[in-house]
């Protein structure tokens, strides 16, 4: 039910920001269990909602700080990461914690990074909201 409420949530700041999104919400073992394409979003954007899920849970951090985090590395270490398969980075991909506890991750896509990335955190501090922990 969290996951159905987590998209929601982010399908209704998506409407509100008058933006279309692909929405996906996975476990901690970066399994779909919730996943919504709004009307006339691309088929190609599925699997890259998806992934930013992935990514997010599978680092527990906000795809756009792993993205940011990774330009202190080398040239090298970034083409290495950037080849892996289900690793996005890209903003939108936002990890789900209840406490301290890792429970999946939401990704969204479809418009900026920005705007994917406000429409996660605004779902995710909606439907989360007593136990939201931000990772900034």
């Amino acid at each position: 039910m969290l996951a159905q409420a987590i998209v929601a949530a982010t399908v209704r700041e998506a409407q509100k920001r008058s933006v279309r999104v692909c929405v996906a919400v996975v476990d901690p073992g970066g399994h779909l269990v919730a996943f919504l394409r709004m009307d006339g979003m691309p088929f190609h954007l599925i699997g890259v909602a998806q992934d930013k899920a992935i990514t997010a849970a599978s680092f527990g951090m906000p795809t756009s700080e792993l993205a940011f985090g990774l330009t202190r590395h080398s040239k090298a270490a970034v083409e290495f990461f950037r080849g892996r398969e289900h690793l996005v980075l890209l903003g939108g991909g936002i990890p789900l914690h209840r406490g301290s506890e890792l429970i999946g991750g939401v990704g969204v896509t479809g418009s900026s990074e920005a705007e994917d990335e406000a429409c996660a955190l605004a779902a995710v501090k909606t439907c989360l909201k007593d136990t939201f922990q931000s990772e900034a």
